[in-house]
């Protein structure tokens, strides 16, 4: 997957999914990730949102807002 910023940065990361122990599908997103958070200087408990532009490019996903959600 890539993510792209709002100034056109490309971030590749890799998506593991898995289950949490109270049953809940998890997704974590590494690699790139950790540099767009850099850059972006994204702290703890801020939240983002992103969107798939078109169905033929689903690997590529654009930043809508600077509101992030991390979770180490």
């Amino acid at each position: 997957m890539v993510l792209v910023d709002c100034g056109g940065g490309r971030y590749p990361c890799k998506l593991t999914f898995g289950v949490d122990p109270d049953g809940k599908v998890t997704c974590k997103v590494s690699d790139g990730w950790v540099d767009l958070c850099i850059v972006q200087g994204v702290s703890l408990d801020d939240n983002v949102t992103f969107r798939v532009p078109e169905p033929s490019y689903n690997y590529v996903i654009y930043e809508l807002k600077f509101k992030y959600q991390y979770a180490p």
